[in-house]
């Protein structure tokens, strides 16, 4: 809390002193103290004091306009010390002046010797980098004497007014006037003089002046003056070993060090040991207003030390406006590195006014140790102490003298009775007792009667309740049930968090302060009535898509805040080359495989897959990366990183687009041709020949990019990946078919209307020793021969070596029609003899013969060489068109149907034997 604890003279008053438990700050006169310890004031309070220090006491004061001083009078001016001590608004530092004009300022009231600043035991005075020191516009703006008792000629003056350095006299004529007994000589006044020694007498003088444009240099008596020097507008310089010491420019400007000074005096150094500017026992005195200054945005651009290698005693930081003790880089306005000793006996006082002691770090204030009343607090030095902390035994006591009393009693200690009460009690941190075993945090009883009696209690921060316990009474002091709220003082189940503000909602998190960046944290969340699982930064920024989401119509989402269906699942897939794009599931295998590997069922292990070869009946493709992968009953949907693979359970690619090994063995492949096994194994060619395929290729593959080479059948082959989509099939039979069923030729067609196939083609069908198999029946082109479903064979002629009719399990015969009455009989053999039974063999007989027909009609003469019939239509197929130029004499196509019984056919020409009947 800001004011957890406080002392004042009433409740309504600002209390004395008040302790901040939210901040663990301090605060004085103040109720919301901004630092660790804050001390508050207004211009007609009381400074804050520091006494006891050298006999002395110093007031602190910081006013309105933020400008911050140090003095001994009640104001924090300069009662005591002269001159007081102020630090401005403007970051400046000043000394005797409360509106110092630069960063570090000093100004005296009088030409007193308690108004000088003195240096005392300093080996030099060093300017780090070009600086320039400024003096007032006055006559006598800047000197330096043994006394400042009127008459009293400076050894060195500077005329501010004029431009000019005297030595000896306190108004210089010249540029620089050197004069022996303060009496100025008549060459001084009579021409203008740039440099002069006056020698005791008044006129014997040695000098420079300029006459005419030219500078004259030499020795005078009585106004006379010899000339040396540039005439014309160049500059001077002075050597030694050879190089340039001192230079005088043209327009005036000196450099020592230089030969390009910037200003009237420029000293310039290489950073050396040597370059200093050394006062020896003097004493540098700023008569008036003065500014010296020094390099901007420097850290250390002007510092006082005992030698240029070691840490400077005192510098300025121009860069931050800051200044050091001990440090060459000071980390506040004024910083001081190492211990600070203030007074020097028990009557030195510290005190502070409206001002703030700030601790950036962690600190330590200490006192002293093994002493009783190491620190404490009382009416005198001889009272007895009303707080005092002992350090006896290194460890310390603190023991409060009286009662205790805390606004009005909210808080009291009674040391007459020894009760400790408080209205409210607020508490920070607790601990127990090592192995305190079973304790009772907070016990509230119960003594109601009454049933459904709501009994509760919350912790608050403000007044606002954060965390409640809550519990029903069910009569006779029991209670029937218990839950806990977050945010909400009425929880309506055992656990229950709530939050009534848009800015923050309720979520729950869970957090694992041992992972790494950004992964610590999952949160749970209930929002407009939806509710979402979701990761948050390090710096508790919740990801803007959750990982699961629920809807409050039903709706669940993963990967997505805005399901569109019962189940929707969002993800980025990483497609590692055709990759992200199957569908696949883990198989064991027998032997290690790798992506792209064209693999095959393993007949010696159940369940397992292989490499794949020409031989084998392959199953799938190793898969790179897939967009959905089975692993027995789980089901893993757009994986965002590269699955776990394990050569020896890898994801076999059912479906989808998927990288995969491929050879030259059988000829290049072209995008659309569909892919076998090869004779390496894993690796795939081009499917020529009946065997099982794997794929349709998607990309061509020559091997004229590929850099693998392997050796089949001593024939050198190139071996690749190309992205192949997974489609198990059957190769092509043979190039020409393949060319009639991409309708390359006119072989056939395929009727859109029935489906039915209708060949027109010319040559052989060479099924190369394969059978043809789920034929219903063959039909030749006359119609006079015919192979039906029920194996029936009709023909008009048989030319054959061998004829085997019937078997000795199911013995038959052959049936004949006789020539005069046409009636069927069955020639067959028994006991070796032939023997004939009028009737179809395997039929019923007839009760009586038929009556003989009338004789047949004389046969025409045969045609020389009769032409072949034209062939009929197929079933149920409308008639092609007949070949061109077809006889005029066949019958016509639907003369003899394939499914009806032929007409009798012409008497054989007489050339052609029947078939005997020698069976």
């Amino acid at each position: 809390m800001l004011n957890a604890f406080s002392f004042a003279t009433s409740t309504t008053a600002v209390p004395f002193l008040s302790l901040d438990t939210t901040n663990s700050r301090i605060g004085i006169l103040n109720t919301a103290p901004g630092a660790t310890l804050s001390v508050n004031g207004t211009a007609s309070t009381t400074n804050l004091t520091v006494s006891a220090l050298n006999a002395a006491s110093c007031d602190v004061k910081s006013d309105t306009n933020g400008v911050f001083s140090c003095g001994t009078d009640a104001t924090g001016g300069g009662g005591g010390l002269n001159p007081p001590l102020y630090l401005s608004s403007a970051a400046r530092f000043g000394i005797g002046t409360s509106t110092p004009g630069a960063l570090f300022s000093i100004a005296a009231t009088s030409s007193t010797l308690a108004d000088r600043t003195i240096l005392y035991g300093l080996d030099n005075f060093v300017f780090a980098s070009s600086s320039t020191s400024t003096v007032p516009e006055l006559v006598n703006a800047w000197s330096i004497g043994t006394t400042t008792a009127v008459g009293n000629s400076p050894i060195l003056s500077i005329d501010g007014l004029n431009g000019r350095v005297g030595i000896g006299t306190a108004g210089p004529l010249t540029r620089l006037m050197a004069v022996e007994d303060g009496t100025v000589p008549e060459a001084f006044s009579a021409t203008p003089t740039v440099f002069g020694i006056q020698h005791t007498g008044g006129e014997n003088m040695f000098g420079i002046r300029e006459v005419s444009a030219n500078l004259e240099f030499g020795i005078t008596t009585s106004g006379t003056l010899w000339s040396l020097g540039a005439v014309s507008n160049h500059d001077l310089r002075f050597r030694t070993n050879n190089t340039d010491r001192l230079s005088i420019k043209s327009s005036g400007n000196v450099g020592i060090g230089t030969t390009t000074p910037g200003a009237k005096l420029s000293l310039a150094g290489s950073g050396g040991a040597t370059d200093n500017l050394l006062f020896s026992g003097i004493n540098t005195i700023y008569a008036s207003s003065s500014t010296s200054t020094i390099p901007s945005s420097l850290v250390n651009a002007f510092s006082f030390a005992t030698s240029t290698s070691v840490v400077p005693l005192f510098t300025f930081d121009t860069t931050n406006t800051r200044v050091g003790v001990g440090t060459t880089s000071p980390a506040k306005l004024f910083s001081v590195n190492g211990d600070t000793y203030l007074g020097a006996s028990s009557a030195s006082t510290l005190t502070v006014h409206a001002g703030t002691i700030n601790y950036p770090i962690s600190s330590t204030s200490t006192i002293l140790n093994s002493t009783a009343y190491a620190w404490t607090i009382a009416t005198s030095t001889s009272a007895t102490p009303i707080l005092a902390i002992n350090t006896n035994g290194g460890l310390a006591t603190t023991s409060l003298r009286g009662g205790l009393s805390v606004d009005s009693g909210a808080v009291e200690y009674d040391f007459t009775s020894g009760a400790l009460s408080a209205d409210n009690f607020n508490i920070g941190a607790m601990s127990f007792d090592t192995d305190a075993g079973i304790l009772s945090w907070v016990d509230m009883p119960v003594t109601t009667n009454a049933t459904g009696t709501v009994m509760s209690y919350s912790a608050q921060i403000d007044g606002t309740p954060i965390l409640t316990v809550s519990a029903v009474a069910r009569g006779s002091g029991m209670v029937a049930t218990s839950s806990v709220g977050i945010g909400t003082t009425t929880p309506a189940w055992t656990l229950q968090v709530s939050s009534a503000t848009s800015t923050n909602r309720a979520f729950i998190a869970i957090s694992d302060q041992l992972a790494g960046a950004n992964l610590k944290h999952w949160t749970l969340s209930s929002q407009g009535g939806n509710f979402y699982i979701a990761t948050s930064s390090d710096v508790f920024a919740t990801s803007t898509t959750p990982q699961i989401t629920i809807l409050s119509t039903g709706l669940v989402g993963i990967g997505t805040s805005s399901p569109a269906s019962k189940l929707s699942i969002e993800g980025t897939c990483v497609d590692i080359g055709a990759g992200c794009a199957d569908y696949a599931e883990l198989y064991p295998a027998s032997e290690a495989i790798q992506p792209g590997d064209i693999v095959a069922v393993d007949p010696s292990t159940a369940g397992s897959v292989k490499k794949a070869t020409a031989s084998s009946t392959v199953l799938g493709i190793a898969s790179t990366q897939p967009a959905i992968l089975i692993e027995e009953s789980s089901l893993q949907f757009g994986l965002s990183r590269e699955y776990p693979r394990d050569p020896a359970r890898p994801a076999i690619a059912l479906a989808g687009r998927v990288p995969a090994k491929v050879s030259t063995e059988s000829g290049p492949i072209q995008i659309g041709d569909r892919l076998s096994a090869s004779s390496l194994p894993g690796v795939g060619m081009l499917a020529t020949s009946s065997l099982s395929t794997v794929g349709i290729a998607l990309e061509p593959f020559d091997g004229s990019q590929s850099t693998t080479t392997e050796i089949v059948n001593g024939h050198e082959v190139k071996t690749g990946k190309i992205t192949v989509f997974v489609n198990l099939g059957q190769a092509k039979l043979d190039q020409g078919i393949q060319q009639i069923a991409e309708g390359q030729t006119n072989g056939w067609s395929v009727d859109q209307t029935n489906g039915k196939v209708n060949v027109n083609f010319f040559g052989d069908v060479n099924l190369t020793g394969n059978n043809l198999v789920n034929v219903a029946q063959i039909v030749s082109q006359s119609g006079l021969w015919k192979i039906d479903a029920n194996g029936r064979l009709t023909a008009k002629f048989v030319e054959t070596e061998g004829l085997t009719v019937g078997s000795a399990e199911k013995p038959t015969g052959i049936t004949l029609f006789d020539q005069t009455t046409k009636a069927p009989y069955c020639i067959s053999v028994n006991n070796g003899s032939v023997v004939s039974a009028l009737g179809e063999c395997g039929g019923v007989p007839p009760e009586a013969p038929p009556p003989p027909p009338p004789p047949p009609p004389e046969p025409p003469p045969p045609s020389p060489e009769p032409p072949p019939p034209e062939p009929p239509a197929l079933p149920e197929v409308p008639p092609e068109p007949l070949p061109e130029n077809p006889p005029a004499e066949n019958p016509p196509p639907d003369a003899n149907p394939p499914d009806a019984t032929p007409a009798e056919p012409a008497p054989p020409p007489a050339d052609v034997t029947p078939v005997s009947s020698n069976l």
